[in-house]
């Protein structure tokens, strides 16, 4: 095996171990942890080089897992912006 071949591999096995990780922390019900966990990768990945170094059968999963880390995110800032619109309406009323 090719010294860069072995390389992509063990790239490839941290990015799967990393991935099986947030997947179970999100399906857990652990949102914020599985944040963190997507979070160790993206900094592994841009180390790396960013994500076009996964091999094709981890890029699926690896987009599912931004997606609903976008969708976290987006429903927690949802949540705070509607809170902040109930403060100030209770403090204009």
């Amino acid at each position: 095996m090719a010294p860069q071949s072995r390389f992509v591999t063990a790239r490839d096995h941290a990015a799967r171990r990393e991935l099986g990780e947030t997947a179970a922390l999100r399906a857990a019900g652990h949102a914020e942890a599985a944040l963190a966990s997507l979070d160790r990768l993206l900094k592994q990945l841009s180390d790396w080089g960013g994500p076009d170094v996964l091999s094709a059968d981890l890029r699926g999963p690896f987009d599912a897992e931004l997606a609903a880390a976008r969708a976290f995110v987006a429903t927690i800032g949802a949540r705070e912006a509607d809170a902040g619109r109930r403060q100030a309406g209770a403090q204009a009323g």
